[in-house]
């Protein structure tokens, strides 16, 4: 497939809905990576590896720095079966905007912008509870090994939005 040098170079409708907010993120659900896998249309909803070209953060895109434990985290966000379930990650990850082919009824999301890709429509939504790239945690979870941090990341009575999870040890309480 070919495209031009401005079409690759220019924006979508989404880029300045996004850039709005400087900090914050945007994630293309799983459904949507499938659907538009090759170039032109992976460009023009505005695929993860095309952020930089924006000057935009994308959960799946190349960043400066990525945490350690990046891809456990990434698996566990994008395995998750509901909307409900993916909120509890969205709100630790940074992640205020949300790119679909779904169109999204819940009172946490408010759609932006929609645009035609192909036949497609894709949306953009604003998740309209993200606490941006900055938390205060009222409490921490210690454990031993990146398997038990899994655990209790998955653990839903654990509020992840006022609970840290960390591997190591509490210092203070020994």
């Amino acid at each position: 497939n070919t495209a031009s040098w401005e079409y690759y170079m220019g924006k979508n409708k989404f880029v300045d809905k996004i850039r709005n907010i400087e900090s914050s993120r945007y994630i293309i659900t799983p459904d949507t990576e499938k659907e538009f896998k090759i170039f032109p249309e992976d460009r023009g909803v505005l695929k993860s590896h095309y952020a930089a070209l924006f000057g935009l953060y994308a959960a799946g895109g190349m960043e400066v720095m990525r945490v350690i434990h990046y891809e456990n985290f990434s698996s566990i966000l994008y395995s998750t079966q509901s909307l409900e379930e993916a909120k509890r990650y969205l709100d630790i990850s940074g992640i205020g905007y949300l790119i679909t082919i779904n169109n999204i009824e819940d009172k946490d999301f408010k759609c932006l912008e929609n645009i035609s890709s192909g036949a497609k429509p894709v949306y953009l939504y604003e998740y309209l509870k993200a606490p941006g790239r900055f938390l205060m945690f009222n409490d921490a979870i210690y454990v031993d090994k990146t398997k038990d941090a899994v655990k209790k990341l998955t653990d839903k009575s654990v509020d992840l939005r006022s609970t840290l999870v960390l591997i190591g040890r509490n210092e203070k309480q020994q």
